[in-house]
């Protein structure tokens, strides 16, 4: 039993769903439970760059937000069943329950499964026995008679059964995730369109992952949360290869009070602090010139330009202080270098 500590020194199929049996009720007496499983070094088809390290950054963000974490990575089938069943015994009325899964996934028949790390077959037969079905977990999750259940799925980053896989992808079986049969009071976010795949990314985290990591921890209700998720991630994907990667909710929650991963924000409705946008204008010194544009926490994050002593500025996407996103850099002879940035260098 592996319950999630330090995510630093340990190392999500792109659904997230949140159960409301009942009008949420967010007070520090509920006990925040989650589960968070990334496979990445898969014995047959090979290795996914990112889940391991989405896992562990959504891992992290949920700990800082004060749930108890039970972390698994790599996992075989058996494993996984047994962290599932770990996870829906500590959930209980009351209680709020995040699962989330970050590797392989796909549909087959109408059904969507998570592939563990010893899936070996394709045959119809194959995913029942050798699959997880993501539904069952959700069913899983509603029974415990939790207030909110939350599961969180970011796939489809592969196909490792096609001829000619499409490196830089999360897919289990080419064509994406199915939609879910929704449950009364329920939440359910796909990191992609239904039928559509998502990228895995270049650098640390997916697209995906990246802004959900950060997003997440902006005491905001759900909806408001998800719909900039979606707006960041179409908008760094846009130029890449398959287009854009367009994130996809459907909801039925119930129950007046918003529901926010922040503890205690959406315990009121109507104008309150949690509604204001925490992107402000800054003007500032940074690095080795001066920024003039949008951040977060002290840094450059958005739309800016830097400028330079020698006359060489940028102008373009940053975040978290780097350049990241859609930009260009000016030089001091006229030269033009266009590109979209990832961690402050050209890709």
């Amino acid at each position: 039993m592996m319950i999630f500590m330090n995510f630093r020194t340990i190392r999500f199929f792109s659904v997230l769903i949140f159960l409301c049996g009942n009008a949420v009720s967010l007070t520090h007496a509920s006990e925040r439970i989650a589960l968070v499983i990334g496979n990445g070094q898969y014995q047959t088809f090979g290795t996914l760059s990112n889940p391991i390290n989405d896992a562990q950054d959504i891992a992290e963000a949920l700990t800082s937000l004060g749930f108890t974490v039970v972390y698994e990575e790599n996992a075989t089938k058996q494993v996984m069943q047994q962290a599932i069943g770990r996870f829906t015994q500590k959930l209980r009325e009351n209680s709020i329950g995040v699962f989330y899964y970050a590797g392989h996934g796909t549909q087959h028949a109408g059904e969507n499964y998570l592939i563990p790390v010893d899936f070996h077959g394709r045959s119809e037969n194959a995913y029942q026995e050798q699959a997880v079905v993501a539904q069952q977990i959700l069913i899983d999750m509603n029974a415990s008679g939790s207030t909110t259940n939350v599961m969180i799925l970011d796939a489809c980053r592969d196909n490792p059964f096609a001829q000619s896989s499409t490196r830089g992808l999360r897919s289990g079986g080419g064509n994406g995730l199915a939609e879910m049969s929704k449950v009364a009071g329920s939440y359910i976010a796909f990191s992609t369109s239904p039928g559509k795949v998502a990228y895995d990314g270049e650098g640390r985290n997916s697209p995906y992952a990246s802004h959900l990591i950060r997003t997440i921890k902006e005491p905001i209700p759900i909806e408001i949360m998800f719909k900039r998720v979606r707006t960041a991630v179409v908008g760094e994907t846009k130029h890449m290869e398959l287009g854009s990667q367009v994130p996809w909710e459907n909801s039925s929650l119930l129950g007046d009070t918003d529901f926010c991963f922040v503890e205690g924000c959406g315990q009121t409705t109507g104008t309150s602090d949690y509604y204001q946008p925490t992107i402000q204008q800054c003007k500032m010194s940074w690095g080795n010139g001066q920024y003039q544009g949008e951040c977060k926490a002290g840094k450059p994050d958005g739309h800016g330009i830097q400028r330079y002593a020698n006359g060489e500025y940028y102008k373009g996407m940053f975040r978290n202080g780097l350049r990241h996103g859609q930009g260009v850099q000016y030089l001091p002879d006229g030269t033009e270098i266009a590109a979209d940035w990832l961690d402050g260098r050209p890709r």
